[in-house]
């Protein structure tokens, strides 16, 4: 945890300390106003909401301009947030969890593992703690798990496409979208990288992790599921898990 904040959140950048800076970009306590802008963008197109009702001929807000490559990538890490509170709230009644999980997903779906790092190191201490009649971390229906399986496998095929073909004008050809992702990823301090899209990068590495070993420890829970396989199936294993 306090490497993920350090190495991604606070180290500091190039420009101003180049011997100790360890990634491209500014941290969180010398952000750029072009980086701020981006995310506020980013955030406004949440689950590409706004643009596709753009779109549609419904203008009531205007979608901000954002790389298709940038906003698929996010909203792909943002799915996969969603995907991760039906998990969580089975471990949580699992092992008599205490803290409310539903307030740390909400902070973890913009905020992503610099809250559930601490989050998972809290829940271990807790184990047993929870009494029988809290129902704060009640698992999900049937129901609403299946509309979070849907939901996610929708954004994730959305984002997929958004990353590869929307916006021809942002994006251009797909050798185009290549190259810029790959610009974003160079990890060169002294270059142009994104930390944003790195940090991202990492999330969705994470939530895999967090996806094999939930998966694992519930896999009872859901028998008839192909747990032993699907856990193992980054995003879409989950996804089918949860329907």
């Amino acid at each position: 945890g306090a490497a993920y904040w350090y190495i991604l959140l606070l180290s500091p950048p190039f420009s101003m300390m180049p011997s100790a800076a360890l990634l491209p970009g500014e941290p969180m306590w010398a952000v750029a106003p072009d980086t701020l802008s981006e995310v506020v963008a980013e955030s406004t197109d949440f689950f590409f909401v706004l643009p596709l009702l753009n779109n549609l001929g419904i203008n009531f807000m205007q979608a901000p301009d954002v790389h298709p490559v940038s906003l698929g990538f996010f909203n792909a890490c943002e799915a996969y947030a969603l995907l991760l509170l039906p998990l969580l709230l089975r471990q949580a009644k699992k092992r008599g969890t205490s803290t409310n999980v539903i307030p740390v997903w909400s902070a973890a779906m913009f905020l992503t593992n610099a809250i559930l790092l601490p989050y998972f190191a809290v829940a271990k201490s807790e184990e047993g703690t929870a009494s029988s009649d809290d129902g704060s971390n009640a698992p999900l229906s049937p129901a609403a798990e299946r509309a979070f399986g849907i939901g996610g496998l929708a954004v994730g095929a959305l984002s997929v496409y958004w990353t590869l073909a929307a916006n021809p004008e942002l994006g251009g050809s797909l050798a185009d979208r290549v190259s810029y992702w790959s610009s974003l990823v160079a990890l060169d301090p002294s270059g142009g990288g994104s930390r944003v899209t790195i940090a991202f990068l990492v999330d969705a590495a994470l939530f895999y992790a967090w996806q094999v070993w939930l998966m694992g420890e519930l896999a009872d829970e859901k028998p008839e599921k192909q747990t032993s396989v699907l856990r193992f199936v980054p995003f879409a294993g989950l996804a089918l898990w949860l329907l």
